[in-house]
């Protein structure tokens, strides 16, 4: 069913946390709602999010990214095997407040921290002589980039020459928010990948213009499921709750499984890990289990 069991991801970590409070009624100083604080949750997202869908999918995971957050560090690093870049970079963060009231919960407002400032020289010189020694050791490398600093050009195209040489295969997924022309710079550093991730919008994009562009595209269509080498494999039919992580779900799942065969039936797996993704609140990868029921009942 899993193709590959060892897998390297390297990008962006993005602490996501969640904030409930329950609602007490309205404040005394201004028109707004006060609440009673009930729970704070963090968890891994971001490229974060693709490793926590690649350990509930069972695989022995490396993971490299800047993590300034202990209590987020240390639960990762009892999952997968965390190789921590020395930087004086913050990690990245989204902050997500829901008031819940009669059982009910409403997202009221989301904060965003971005730290995206480029690591020094040092530092990636660094990052590319310990990729050296440590890819070798992977069936499969996935790039996700969420902009924050982690992926620069250098550092990116180290990593395609090293899986070139070692034959391993490499997948990007990069997070572009518009077609401006740093875009072009943007998506560049992934030339060369063996497969790049992108959503409906970007993949017409890239087919207008950008002509050069090398490596083989899978392009998502949400609730329409996936298409590959002019492929069209439909979506399945899911509760849906929240849609945030299902694209980390389908790289998760797409970095176990041997694309060159069988394509219909490898889109397959990747809708149905990303749809069960969305039956629930936040980014939170589904449980094997519950796809190994479903696949077996396609």
């Amino acid at each position: 069913m899993l193709n590959r069991k060892k897998i390297f991801v390297i990008g962006d970590l993005i602490i996501d946390e969640y904030i409930t409070g329950q609602a007490v009624g309205l404040s005394l100083e201004s028109p707004t709602i006060k609440c009673e604080h009930t729970s704070t949750k963090k968890t891994p997202g971001g490229s974060g999010n693709v490793v926590m869908n690649l350990v509930a999918l069972q695989r022995d995971v490396g993971y490299m990214t800047i993590c300034s957050d202990i209590d987020v560090y240390n639960d990762l690093a009892q999952k997968v095997n965390v190789y921590s870049i020395s930087t004086n970079k913050q990690t990245s963060s989204k902050q997500r407040y829901y008031v819940e009231k009669t059982h009910v919960q409403h997202k009221y407002l989301q904060m965003n921290y971005t730290d995206d400032s480029n690591l020094c020289t040092d530092t990636e010189q660094e990052v590319i002589s310990q990729l050296t020694n440590i890819l070798p050791e992977y069936e499969c490398v996935i790039l996700s980039d969420y902009r924050c600093g982690v992926l620069s050009k250098n550092i990116t195209t180290s990593i395609i020459n090293i899986c070139k040489k070692q034959q391993i295969p490499c997948i990007a997924n990069t997070q572009l928010s518009d077609w401006e022309s740093k875009n072009s710079l943007q998506l560049s550093k992934f030339n060369g990948c063996d497969l790049t991730v992108l959503n409906e919008d970007e993949a017409k994009v890239l087919s207008d213009s950008f002509l050069w562009f090398e490596s083989q595209v899978v392009e998502t269509l949400g609730e329409r499921g996936s298409k590959f080498n002019n492929i069209h494999v439909q979506g399945i039919d899911t509760e849906v709750v929240d849609t945030c992580g299902a694209g980390d779900s389908f790289i998760a799942m797409l970095s176990t499984q041997d694309w060159s065969h069988d394509v219909e039936k490898v889109l397959y797996k990747c809708n149905l890990w990303a749809g069960l993704a969305t039956e629930t609140k936040g980014a939170t990868p589904p449980s094997f289990d519950l796809f190994k029921e479903r696949y077996e009942k396609r």
